[in-house]
Order: structure tokens, then C-alpha cells, then sequence
């Protein structure tokens, strides 16, 4: 099933509860026992998807006997069965409501998994049959075999099982009167304006195909790539269509290209093609484990060439998209799992992208040499400037500093298309630092007389590299507010840690809901915080950040706390990231706390708290009060914050989730973020 499943009793009675597997067993983690007032959240990876399932359940009175109990236990049993479907979200379960009408329950969670599942499926567009046009629709044997193909379905029959449902709650509407939903060709449409669709996503202009029609996709309104088993697998879903295959003797066929599952390892995919888009037998395919590089021969054409090791057999396999948008969608989910770039892909993913056109990129990736590296090769000793500029082109580089007791302690980890050697580019001081590397590495370099003659002969990129790894910078370090705070010595540190990333317009910085791992400055450009407007059905910009603005401080108080928004670049834009690990290592080197970073997120914390006893107090004082009196603790779900009549030391605003306030064993209220709780 996967995901993970938390159940709330907000009930005053005792929760009892077991999951039982298709084979009649308890299902590993699914036997629970829940006092009144508190919660538990289980992993739902060991509960098989698409299979027949049994929950039992009772409620206990407290202090009740065993006699008693014994009595009570068979009328007061309740059980259902229902069939799992695929998850890779939180699943909320309150106990009241289970009680009320449990069956109901499990229904509403299978819609809306259906829902998300399926829906990735449909094509929709314009479509002709028997010289009517029929409106924003799909094929329903088309999406039959999408279901069947991508596993979510166990064959054909499930699938028309899954559909019919949807049909049922109206989410699937015929375009013919009366006609029920099967594996033919069927014209459906989307119910946009039905409650579960309109909640969970919204259908979104897809890349036009070889006719130039207009298409639209299902684009859910929450990011949940990172919780499926293969996140690759599951982000290029819906990368699927109509491309050209170029045969042995040179001449190209139209075939229908899809991204789907190893069936026999999930972890990886299988690239396929087929005669249409209903076949489920494909006319050919590649595993993804066997893609070596992925080049484009020709900068003005569409083509793709992927080169493929199958044992000792080398092939190569080469395809031809109609339009910008699709060679570029294909181009990067196949790269995403080659095992080498070519030093000009390299560069592409890198923050150079930011400060070169493609001819100064191709120019550039001339100019490199490949070096390999062993794990544990000293790259540089503490305090030597490195002679060259380098960018990783795989493999773990670890940067070190020296800690009080004169210790080699790793500050951070760079990583696949991160820099090495940025003094060279600017003639800044000898870092004080060593650098090693973690594993196997292959590095990109470019010899100092090859740097000179590029920057010689492109001069917008010599400016440009002294600004990134200069100017920019120091001025993002000196007005930046999480390095306010900092001494001089502290901000060299920190600075050592940093990454550069670049965004261009539209793209992703992360969505809602996903894990934070990083917080992120604007050394330049532009990046929105958007809202999904659920009246409007469109993105409402609610922020604009620029040049030295931080976004994601969360992240420095808890790895992994969910994001609260979305963020995307709506400009070319050169960001900075400071990731949990590099700041933790940070803190740790220092000794510093964590408020004296993100002091101004705690400032805005304590005035959005709205207590009385911080009215009046001057910015210093606040400024003072949030640095060296402000500390930051994490309660794991269903954990106790304090109990009933403890002695109250303590002031609590909630930053993220939510907490319950009990008396007497009876919850009284639930807070959410932003709230305060312990003024007395």
C-alpha cells in the first residue's frame, strides 16, 4: 500500500484494532491498542496494495473487568473489509469517525487514492468520431492499458473495476448517454468541478503533440514523488506519446513511447515502445539499468540518442520529437537515469547554466579534461588553494574544517554538478580547509591557461563568474538575515558549506508537503511563493522574493518538517542552499545555537504569537529575547509536552502540526500552527 497510516483516538473509550492480510493474518505493525487521547502512526508498506483486506475493531471501557469484557465482546466487535490501494501519503484516521460509520470511512480514503492514481492516466483533448466532436475527453481503453502497464491495475478487468467506481461517483462522465465505463473505445471526461477531483488536483495544458492538438493532464495540487518506493519512476508517469524510432536502416517510425516499471525490480524502470496506445505488449524496450549516456547529436533537431550496454552487447537507440517541449521533457526523464553526461550536460545542470547561453556551454565543455578519483584521495590540505576550477560529475566530495580541539571535522558533502576551486575565479584568500573525497569520483577541469582564454573570449561570463563567486556573494553574506548575527570568522565557515543552484522560469524549487532539507537565499533574480486558489483554479502568487531574501528556515529546526508552500523561479534565478546536515555540522564546529541563525524567524514567530506579555518590548529586546532565551523542541506524535499538573515553566508556539489539550483524560480543544499554549 505504502505511505503510512496515523490513527487518532478522540474518544474516550479504549481503541482496539487489528489488520488482517488476504491470507487471514495480521498484517506486521496493524495490531493496535490506543488509550483515549493519544495517537499512533504506522508503516503501511508491509500492507499489500490491490489485495482484499479485514479490519477488526472494538471499544473498551476503562477500568472495566475482565468478565465484563468478555460479555461485551462479541457485540460490541465491529469489522469491514475493503481492497488496499496504492499510497504514498499520511492517512489520517480519527477513531470517532471510524466508529460512526467506518465503512464510509475507508470508502472516502479509496476515492481519493483512486483518484490520484488513475487520473495521472488520462489524455485528455478534443477528439472525432463519426464526424462528432466531443470536447476535453479521453479513450477509456486507453487508460485501461495505462493502468494495467503502470501496476496499478492487476489486469484489465481491475482496471475497469477501478473506473466504473469513479463512474459511479460521478467522477467519470460518458460522453454518450448511459454508457458504462469498459475496456473499448470510449469517449469519458473529467468531472472537474467534483469535490474529490477539485481537492486533490486540476487538469493542466500538457506539450501539444505531432498534430499540434492542444492536450491536458491531471496535475495533482501536492508533490508526493519522494514518499513512492521509486520516486523517478513515479515523477515520469506521465511522460508518455507519439514518437519517432529510427530503424536499423536509417528510416523513422511512429511508435507510442512509454516510461513504466521493472516488473521485476520496481526500483527501476523500462523504457517501451508500442504499435498504439492500447497494445500492452511492446514492440520493443530498454531497461533503464543498461542506459549509459544520453546525447542530442544535433542542437537543431529534435533527436535523442541513447546509448545502451546490455552485457557485452552495446545498441543505441535513437527517437525524434515533434516540438521543443517534448524533446525536452524525454531528453531529461531519459538522462535522469543514465550512469554518465557528457561534460556539456554536465554543465547544463549546473549552476553555469545561470551565466551561459548554449554556445558559450558547448565552448566551455570543449575545454575540459576528465580526471578520476579514488575514494579518500586528498584533493587539497587545509589551507592550500586548489590550481583549477572543477565541477563533480559524480561521486561524494567531503569539505573539512578544523574544530577548537584542532580536530579534521567534515563542515559539509558536495555533490554531482557542485564546484570545487571557486578562489581560482576570483583571486580570493587561501580557504582554511581540506578536501577529500568520499567515494569514486569523476571531476571536470579546466587548466588555467584554458580558463584565461575562455574568459578572454567571452567577457559576459568573466563578469559573471566574478559577481557568483565574488561580488554577489559577499554582499548576500552582509545583508542576508541569517548571517547578521554572525562574526566574520562564522560567516567564511558558513560560507564554505553553501551551494549554488540555479532555477529558470517555472521551475520547481519545492512543493508543498515535500520534506525540507535545505534553506534557500536569492543571490539573484526572482522566486514566487504561489497559493492553489481552489475558486479560481489557478496559482495566486501571494510572495515575491528577490535579491538576499531566505526562504525554508523550517528546515534549520527540523529535517524533513514538511514544507508549508510552494515555490518556483518566475525569472532566471541564482539561488544559494544551505542544507540540514551542512548547518547541523555547522553548529556543532561553533557551538553556536540555532536561534542565532534563524533569529528572525523566531522574531516573527513571537509577534505573530500575539501575547500580551511581548507587547510593547522594543525590537532590540525582542531581537535579544528570540537569540539567547528562544530553544526549539520536536514532540514525536502521541508524545506527552507535559502532563496534567506539572509545575508550568514554559511558553509554547506551535511551529509546525498540532497539539491536543487534555483534561481529565478527555480532549478539550486542538491547536494548530501558529497557536500558543502554557502562558500561565
Amino acid at each position: 500500500m505504502g505511505g503510512s497510516i496515523s490513527v487518532h483516538n478522540d474518544t474516550a473509550l479504549i481503541f482496539r484494532s487489528m489488520l488482517l492480510g488476504p491470507r487471514g493474518t495480521i498484517v506486521e505493525g496493524f495490531d493496535i491498542t490506543l488509550q483515549p487521547g493519544t495517537a499512533v502512526r504506522v508503516d503501511a508498506r508491509k500492507v499489500e496494495p490491490q489485495q482484499d483486506h479485514k479490519v477488526v475493531f472494538r471499544m473498551d471501557q476503562q477500568g472495566e473487568t475482565k468478565t465484563t469484557k468478555r460479555e461485551r465482546r462479541k457485540s460490541d466487535c465491529s469489522s469491514f473489509e475493503f481492497k488496499t490501494w496504492r499510497n504514498y501519503n499520511i492517512l489520517e484516521l480519527r477513531v470517532s469517525k471510524l466508529q460512526a460509520n467506518a465503512i464510509r470511512v475507508m470508502e472516502n480514503l479509496q476515492l481519493s487514492g483512486l483518484v490520484r492514481e488513475v487520473l495521472m492516466g488520462v489524455r485528455i483533448e478534443d477528439r472525432e468520431a463519426y464526424g462528432v466532436l466531443y470536447r476535453r475527453c479521453f479513450i477509456a481503453n486507453e487508460l485501461v492499458t495505462y493502468l494495467v502497464l503502470h501496476r496499478i491495475a492487476t489486469s484489465k478487468e481491475d482496471a475497469v473495476k477501478m473506473c466504473r467506481r469513479l463512474q459511479d461517483e460521478n467522477v467519470f462522465l460518458p460522453m454518450v448517454s448511459n454508457a458504462k465505463f469498459d475496456n473499448e473505445f470510449q469517449f469519458f471526461k473529467v468531472n472537474e468541478s467534483h469535490d474529490v477531483v477539485h481537492r486533490l488536483g486540476k487538469l493542466k495544458k500538457a506539450p501539444a503533440t505531432w498534430d499540434d492538438m492542444p492536450m491536458l493532464a491531471f496535475a495533482p495540487h501536492l508533490d508526493v514523488s519522494h514518499l513512492a518506493p521509486s520516486p523517478k519512476n513515479y515523477a515520469n508517469r506521465q511522460v508518455e506519446g507519439w514518437l519517432e524510432k529510427r530503424s536499423r536502416l536509417g528510416f523513422y517510425k511512429m511508435r507510442f513511447f512509454r516510461i513504466i516499471p521493472d516488473p521485476k525490480d520496481y526500483k527501476h524502470s523500462i523504457i517501451t515502445w508500442h504499435s498504439d496506445q492500447v497494445a500492452l505488449k511492446p514492440s520493443g524496450s530498454i531497461s533503464s539499468k543498461d542506459i549509459q549516456t544520453v546525447l542530442r547529436p544535433n542542437p537543431r533537431k529534435f533527436i535523442i540518442e541513447v546509448k545502451v550496454n546490455q552485457g557485452n552487447e552495446k545498441s543505441k537507440l535513437t527517437i525524434r520529437a515533434p516540438n521543443t517541449e517534448h524533446w525536452f521533457r524525454w531528453f531529461h526523464a531519459i538522462q535522469s537515469y543514465a550512469k554518465t553526461l557528457s561534460p556539456e550536460d554536465v554543465i547544463k545542470h549546473s549552476a553555469l547554466a545561470h551565466i551561459m547561453d548554449e554556445k558559450q556551454m558547448r565552448d566551455f565543455s570543449k575545454r575540459l579534461n576528465i580526471v578520476s578519483m579514488k575514494a579518500g584521495t586528498v584533493i587539497a590540505t587545509r589551507g592550500e588553494s586548489l590550481q583549477q576550477f572543477y565541477i563533480i560529475s559524480s561521486g561524494k566530495i567531503g569539505i573539512f574544517l578544523s574544530s577548537k580541539d584542532k580536530k579534521e571535522v567534515q563542515l559539509t558533502t558536495r555533490c554531482r554538478f557542485d564546484f570545487l576551486g571557486e578562489e581560482v575565479c576570483t583571486s580570493g584568500a587561501e580557504p582554511s580547509r581540506s578536501i577529500k573525497a568520499l567515494t569514486d569520483c569523476v571531476l571536470l577541469t579546466i587548466s588555467e591557461k584554458e580558463r584565461l582564454s575562455f574568459m578572454k573570449k567571452h567577457q559576459s561570463v568573466n563578469k559573471a563568474f566574478s559577481a557568483m563567486f565574488h561580488s554577489d556573494l559577499e554582499y548576500c553574506i552582509e545583508t542576508a538575515s541569517i548571517f547578521k548575527y554572525l562574526n566574520v570568522s562564522q560567516r567564511e565557515r558558513l560560507c564554505i558549506g553553501l551551494k549554488y543552484r540555479s532555477f529558470f522560469p517555472k521551475d520547481t524549487v519545492y512543493r508543498v508537503n515535500s520534506p525540507g532539507d535545505a534553506i534557500y537565499i536569492v543571490l539573484n533574480g526572482e522566486l514566487v511563493i504561489t497559493e492553489y486558489d481552489l475558486e479560481s483554479r489557478t496559482d495566486v502568487v501571494t510572495k515575491r522574493l528577490g535579491p538576499n531574501d531566505v526562504i525554508g528556515e523550517l528546515c534549520g529546526f527540523l529535517k524533513g518538517a514538511p514544507r508549508t508552500e510552494d515555490v518556483s523561479a518566475s525569472k532566471n534565478s541564482l539561488v544559494l542552499m544551505l542544507d540540514y546536515d551542512t548547518l547541523e555540522n555547522f553548529f556543532k564546529l561553533t557551538g553556536l545555537p540555532r536561534t542565532v541563525i534563524l533569529n528572525n524567524m523566531v522574531l516573527d514567530i513571537l509577534n505573530n504569537s500575539k501575547a500580551s506579555f511581548f507587547e510593547g518590548l522594543p525590537i532590540p529586546a525582542m531581537r535579544k529575547l528570540a537569540a539567547k532565551h528562544c530553544s526549539i523542541e520536536v514532540f514525536n506524535e502521541g508524545s506527552n509536552i507535559f502532563n496534567e499538573g506539572d509545575t508550568g515553566n514554559k511558553f509554547y508556539t506551535i511551529i509546525i502540526g498540532s497539539v491536543e489539550i487534555s483534561v481529565g483524560g478527555e480532549v478539550v480543544n486542538r491547536l494548530g500552527v501558529g497557536a500558543r499554549f502554557g502562558e500561565i
